[in-house]
C-alpha cells in the first residue's frame, strides 16, 4: 500500500513543478524571462546597449557644459576680486608677435590640455566603472582649474584684461566639446563617436588660437629685439 501510493507520488505531476506534457505556451512563455527583466526588476540598468543620444540631447549637453564654464569663470572672478593674489601670472604685457609660430604654439598648448578625453578613451578608461570615475575627476579638474584661472585672473585685472580674451567663447566652446565627448565614449559610444568630436575640437581650437594671435595686444618689435646699449 505504502509502495504503490509512494509510486503514485513520485508520477503524479507536483502542483509547483508543472510536466512539461501538461504546460500550455502561456506557461511557457511566463518561464521564460529575458536577462534584461531580471535585471530591470532588481533594479540594474538593461545589459543591452545604450541608445545613443540624438542631436538635440548632444546640443544640450553641449550647452549646459559650455554654461558650467562660465559660471566657474565668473566665481573665479568673484574671488579673485575679493583675493587678488590668488590670480596666476604678474603683471600684464604683450607677449605675441602675431607670428604663424605664435599660432602653432598656443594651438598645441590648447589642444593639449583638451585631448584628455580622447586619451582616457584610447587608454580604455571607460570600459570599467573605477577608471570612468577617474576619468571623470580628470575631465572636471583639468577644464574646471583652466576655467577658474581664468576667473581669477578677471578678477584681479578686470577689464585691463579683456583685451587678451577675445578668444575665450571660442575656447569654452571646444572646452565644452571635449567634455561632452567623454560623457558620449563613457557611456558606449564608438570609434567614430571619438571622431566625430575631436575633428570640432581641433577645428575651434585652431580659430580660438588664430583669434588670439592676431586680435590680442602685440609685442613691439623692440621687445623682441632689445637694443643693446654701447
Amino acid at each position: 500500500m505504502s509502495s504503490q501510493t509512494g509510486t503514485q507520488q513520485a508520477d503524479r505531476p507536483s502542483p509547483l513543478r508543472p510536466s512539461a506534457d501538461r504546460r500550455s505556451p502561456n506557461d511557457k512563455e511566463a518561464n521564460t524571462v529575458e536577462p534584461n527583466s531580471n535585471r530591470r526588476s532588481a533594479g540594474l540598468p538593461a545589459s543591452g546597449p545604450r541608445p545613443r543620444p540624438g542631436p538635440t540631447a548632444q546640443a544640450a549637453r553641449i550647452a549646459v557644459a559650455y554654461a558650467l564654464l562660465w559660471i566657474i569663470t565668473l566665481l573665479g572672478e568673484v574671488i579673485g576680486t575679493t583675493a587678488p593674489a590668488l590670480a596666476p601670472g604678474g603683471p600684464l604685457h604683450p607677449t605675441l608677435h602675431g607670428s604663424l609660430g605664435d599660432l602653432a604654439s598656443i594651438a598645441l598648448t590648447n589642444a593639449r590640455v583638451l585631448s584628455a578625453p580622447f586619451l582616457l578613451a584610447l587608454f580604455r578608461f571607460q570600459d570599467h566603472r573605477c577608471t570612468r570615475r577617474v576619468g571623470d575627476l580628470v575631465i572636471g579638474d583639468v577644464l574646471g582649474a583652466n576655467a577658474l584661472r581664468v576667473g581669477l585672473a578677471l578678477g584681479r585685472w578686470h577689464a585691463r584684461l579683456l583685451p587678451y580674451l577675445p578668444q575665450l567663447p571660442l575656447e569654452w566652446l571646444a572646452a565644452a566639446l571635449a567634455a561632452v565627448s567623454w560623457l558620449a565614449l563613457r557611456t558606449g559610444g564608438r570609434r567614430q563617436t571619438a571622431l566625430a568630436y575631436l575633428a570640432p575640437v581641433l577645428v575651434l581650437v585652431i580659430a580660438a588660437a588664430a583669434v588670439e594671435t592676431i586680435a590680442t595686444p602685440h609685442a613691439s618689435p623692440r621687445a623682441q629685439h632689445p637694443v643693446r646699449a654701447r
